[in-house]
């Protein structure tokens, strides 16, 4: 876990990870870069194996790879980001559950939900699969995803890998020998997740194992994200988006909807598409026979 000055919500991540009803050993592994509110105080009321950085040396990619080598782990890594809270105490095994529900999966993230919303709560990049938190399911990244599936518009092979560190389980010996690419500034766990399915591996998005995570960017922040993950996909798609668009295939957003489809939308549930509806087909009809 990369912390840094992490507050409440620190404390609410550590309370759930250790409430955890499992039968299996675990430790924590916290690597905090410099923070200066009390996030360190509220580490150390916890038993958790504390190491602190520079924010200097700080990188998504290489801190989280620092973590797995302090790790004294035997079997699989964790990786949880500082704000995502489990949402209930089976959060553990339903990782476990997840990776091990099919031979061969190497790593297999969890479905991060908006705490403030109560049925339509699905946020991030798994918000692509599992519309509705009521909506259980494991999505596999198959090896070689890309060149199977290779005559769909780019943005859509985007879509087609849901994989995120805010809370995600990696098989110990594969990571080991295929670690976060610490070139990588930022979107470590997408490029993972490409390069895992083109190397022939699979990796997969849970919703069985879920944590409460959700943002509100500033406008500046916003940009910068922007900026970062269309730096991002032309690196791994050779592609770019729109503002907006870049942002929702980030996750970091729920991205606005355009305006024109909106109204279109509005106008399909109204009474006066009611009266005209039944009007295209004849429209339909002399309109063919015109051309």
């Amino acid at each position: 876990m990369p912390t840094k000055n992490g507050g409440s919500l620190l404390d609410r991540v550590l309370t759930s990870v250790y409430s955890q009803k499992t039968d299996f050993t675990y430790e924590v592994v916290a690597v905090d870069s410099g923070s200066t509110d009390n996030t360190l105080e509220i580490l150390k009321r916890y038993p958790v194996k504390l190491i602190q950085i520079p924010p200097t040396e700080f990188s998504h990619s290489k801190t989280r790879n620092y973590g797995a080598t302090l790790a004294g782990a035997s079997k699989y890594y964790v990786f949880l980001n500082q704000d995502a809270i489990p949402t209930d105490e089976q959060w553990l095994d339903n990782l476990v559950y997840s990776i091990e529900f099919e031979s061969g999966l190497k790593a297999v993230c969890a479905t991060e939900l908006n705490e403030r919303s109560q049925v339509f709560n699905v946020s991030g990049v798994a918000a692509f699969l599992f519309k509705s938190s009521l909506v259980k399911g494991l999505y596999i990244m198959e090896p070689y995803l890309e060149r199977t599936w290779s005559e769909l518009p780019k943005y859509m092979i985007r879509q087609m890998f849901p994989f995120t560190t805010v809370c995600a389980i990696f098989d110990k010996e594969h990571f080991d020998a295929n670690p976060f690419d610490e070139r990588t500034v930022w979107g470590e766990d997408l490029h993972w997740a490409v390069h895992n399915s083109r190397a022939g591996y699979k990796s997969g998005c849970s919703s069985f194992a879920r944590v409460y995570h959700y943002h509100d960017y500033t406008d500046k922040q916003m940009a910068d994200i922007t900026s970062k993950s269309n730096v991002l996909f032309r690196e791994l798609f050779d592609l770019e988006f729109n503002d907006d668009v870049a942002l929702l295939m980030s996750g970091s957003t729920d991205a606005k909807m355009p305006s024109s489809i909106e109204f279109m939308m509005k106008l399909q549930q109204s009474f006066v598409w009611k009266m005209i509806q039944p009007m295209f087909p004849v429209y339909n009809y002399f309109r063919k026979y015109r051309n």
